[in-house]
């Protein structure tokens, strides 16, 4: 569930790895270190703006920003170009990831 509104965002069943791991913690261009979870499913979110490949924090793949689609508050990104796609949410904007 999205931290700042309550809206079901995705479940227990969703998670996948990516890089053989669920859970990754990755730095952005300014610095800003973030921890997410990976899904194949965010029913309850919203890709917006252009995919782009530019510091991309896994090769092949283009993101765009994941916003809850209730509210609008930033949730992580969504990854795609190489397969699975993926939803990369950050778990402290999230209430809880369990069904």
């Amino acid at each position: 569930m999205c931290r700042a509104c309550g809206h079901h965002i995705t479940d227990h069943a969703a998670r996948i790895e990516i890089a053989g791991r669920h859970v990754h913690r990755r730095t952005n261009p300014s610095h800003v270190e973030f921890e997410f979870a990976c899904f194949d499913a965010a029913p309850g979110s919203a890709s917006v703006g252009d995919p782009t490949d530019e510091h991309s924090w896994f090769s092949g793949y283009r993101w765009q920003f994941a916003v809850c689609r209730k509210c609008g508050s930033h949730l992580g990104w969504y990854f795609r170009g190489r397969e699975p796609a993926f939803w990369g949410l950050v778990t402290n904007r999230l209430v809880s990831i369990e069904s």
